[in-house]
């Protein structure tokens, strides 16, 4: 590809956004075709209100609509996750004291007289992933989000309304009538060309047509957040 900017004219990748040597913005992907050549980069403006889903900076083109529904409310709300996340935080600091006990008695006492205590050492170990795991669901739940999985048919996990639960959304290709499926799409990777295995580096929320690849809007988010 070569730069557009007639005082430049460098050859740039297929892949970039800007020119490398003037930062010329190159040129823009079009609604259907989503996803640049070398990896998976959008070009344009985004554009999102309620449901829909505008592409390449103006609200005449194509629009990706879809409708959520519930699957599962837990009773997991902020408030609750919140005590949960004090009482952890206790319960953790109680496990580190019992389970590190011989070695603060090395303090005042020289040697210890006897090793750390395994059972405590491991609650401990499993109240921090306990912890870690609710604070950030806690977050989830504050910020009222949705986070896909990278697997299509499973169901999102939202914080809607400052409840966790799972949601199922379903909508059409405004491009060819197919039908949308959402997941946390792979946007960049590199590939080694030794075993011809690619890894991901960055993935997307977002809705494509199980008909065509190439046809594919990123999602926000903090979109549809419900009360």
């Amino acid at each position: 590809m070569i730069c557009p900017n007639p005082a430049c004219a460098a050859e740039v990748s297929g892949s970039s956004r800007f020119c490398p040597e003037c930062g010329s913005r190159l040129g823009r992907v079009g609604p259907s075709q989503g996803v640049s050549s070398g990896g998976g980069d959008i070009s344009g403006g985004v554009y999102q209100a309620a449901g829909d889903i505008h592409i390449g900076g103006t609200p005449e083109e194509p629009v990706a609509q879809y409708e959520p529904r519930w699957s599962w409310k837990s009773p997991l709300t902020l408030a609750l996750l919140t005590w949960i996340s004090v009482g952890l935080g206790v319960l953790g600091v109680i496990a580190g004291w019992q389970g590190f006990a011989p070695f603060f008695e090395t303090l005042g006492r020289g040697l210890p007289r006897e090793s750390p205590k395994p059972v405590w050492m491991i609650a401990l170990a499993v109240v921090l992933l306990l912890l870690v795991v609710f604070v950030w669901l806690r977050s989830v739940a504050s910020n009222r989000t949705q986070h896909f999985s990278p697997i299509p048919w499973f169901p999102a996990l939202t914080g809607w309304g400052g409840r966790i639960g799972l949601a199922r959304l379903q909508g059409t290709c405004p491009i060819c009538e197919g039908r949308l499926k959402f997941y946390d799409k792979p946007t960049k990777w590199i590939t080694y060309l030794e075993t011809d295995r690619r890894k991901v580096t960055e993935r997307r929320m977002a809705a494509e047509c199980v008909r065509n690849a190439d046809h594919w809007w990123p999602v926000d988010k903090t979109d549809l957040s419900r009360d």
